[in-house]
């Protein structure tokens, strides 16, 4: 992803062209990484003037998806807050002088959002500078996420679910509201057949007025599969419910109810992002 890309780099050594004095290799870390410094910053603050020293015109910046971008579509990007940083932090860093060029890696994690939408990555990458005309500057980089473990993602995604279920049976709308997600677009289907909703609004609308009728309920879950992308922050389940209490003072219970899903990690948060609830009716709908 596109905002995963700048902090930390590695690059192949580029010398210099023409004769300069070296500095020694202290000077040298300590320089570039007030510079790295002064980059996180610039985007933290969108100061694009910032941006426009320290990057070469020719540099190239290659995210986690292999996608790459230049110094002109970088700084459009920030101009127009389509990449905004909260909060760039660094946790380990590494300077190796070589004369005129240096390689810069190590790990950080940036907070922000891109085109829209939260994210709270940690990334390991190299950037690597080169000093021309007594300067320094970046002239390429490249990120690699750093992905979450697999089981400690699925456990935050099942404790996840747990809050879904109980939000369902206290009838909670507020944390209803924390564990879907509120794009217009998210697409929700009920188990009547005139329930599809397309936007969270909507959807809100029909469960405050469903949760105002119900009481007494209770929820029982079980089959629950989750699945974890390898990129740790996108998740597919489906689990079933035994579901039972009151609606409008009449006593009702449904069993073996089907739900299945997408969750999405958004900032610090799982939210739902599409959800699908189905009861089964005994025999085929076809003969096949």
């Amino acid at each position: 992803m596109r905002h995963l890309v700048v902090g930390i780099c590695v690059l192949a050594l580029i010398m210099a062209s023409g004769c300069s004095t070296q500095q020694k290799p202290a000077d040298v870390e300590k320089e570039l990484l007030a510079l790295e410094n002064q980059w996180n910053d610039a985007y933290v603050n969108a100061d694009v003037a910032v941006l426009e020293r320290i990057e070469a015109e020719n540099i190239v910046q290659i995210d986690s998806d292999g996608n790459d971008f230049s110094k002109a579509e970088d700084i459009a990007e920030v101009k127009a807050g389509i990449y905004k940083v909260k909060s760039w932090t660094r946790e380990e860093m590494t300077v190796r002088p070589y004369g005129d060029t240096a390689v810069v890696n190590g790990i950080t994690r940036v907070q922000g959002t891109y085109k829209g939408k939260d994210f709270d990555n940690r990334s390991r990458g190299t950037n690597s500078w080169i000093k021309k005309d007594g300067r320094w500057q970046c002239v390429a980089g490249q990120s690699t996420r750093i992905t979450e473990a697999p089981d400690a993602a699925k456990a935050e995604v099942n404790a996840f679910l747990d809050k879904l279920v109980r939000a369902n049976e206290t009838g909670d709308m507020a944390l209803i509201s924390e564990t879907f997600s509120g794009d217009p677009e998210i697409v929700i289907f009920g188990t009547d057949v005139a329930e599809r909703w397309v936007g969270y609004g909507p959807f809100a609308e029909a469960m405050d007025r469903m949760f105002k009728s119900f009481s007494d309920t209770k929820i029982v879950t079980r089959d629950r599969v989750i699945q974890v992308a390898a990129t740790g922050n996108v998740a597919w389940f489906s689990e079933i419910w035994d579901q039972s209490g009151k609606a409008q003072g009449q006593r009702y219970a449904m069993k073996g109810l089907r739900l299945t899903g997408v969750a999405e990690k958004q900032g610090e948060k799982w939210v739902v992002t599409q959800w699908h609830g189905s009861i089964p009716v005994a025999g085929q709908a076809v003969k096949y």
